[in-house]
């Protein structure tokens, strides 16, 4: 099993991505992504969960598997699987909530329904109080949010 290092983490997790797109192209059912990335990602030696179940508590009901996050990969990356027209805000929004959620602070949104991975394919979202230990490079500058105590970062291809 290889090591990873949590700065290398992003660029694997998305060069896997784009190897699926690469190979298959757009037009399929979003399970077909799906069963094609788990492959690449074993492939790579690459650990992650599918379908992994979240809990949360409301006013002391604890909910049990309120939702599940697609993937989340080596157990700091959450990815949400798309096969849509174009990722549109209820996207970000939902990304954005199951980090709060889960605790994850870096997501992918990923829309293999798209002629051009790099144009509308792909969006990262971090939900941090302060810089997130998973580092990128050529990050986009905060937004701040109504929400002051949260730093939320939007990057796109």
């Amino acid at each position: 099993m290889m090591e990873l290092n949590l700065r290398e983490m992003p660029h694997l997790v998305v060069g896997s991505l784009m190897e699926v797109h690469k190979a298959l192209g757009p037009g399929l059912l979003v399970e077909a992504y799906w069963v094609s990335l788990a492959h690449e990602l074993r492939m790579r030696e690459i650990l992650f969960k599918e379908r992994h179940p979240v809990s949360v508590n409301y006013k002391g009901a604890e909910i049990e598997t309120a939702f599940a996050i697609d993937f989340v990969v080596e157990g700091v990356i959450a990815l949400h699987l798309y096969a849509v027209d174009a990722l549109v805000q209820v996207h970000k929004e939902r990304l954005r909530n199951h980090l709060q959620l889960s605790g994850l602070e870096v997501g992918f949104m990923v829309n293999f329904d798209c002629v051009d991975f790099r144009q509308g394919g792909l969006k990262r979202l971090i939900v941090s109080p302060n810089e997130p230990d998973i580092p990128w490079r050529g990050v986009d500058d905060a937004e701040e949010d109504s929400d002051k105590e949260k730093v939320r970062r939007v990057h796109e291809w």
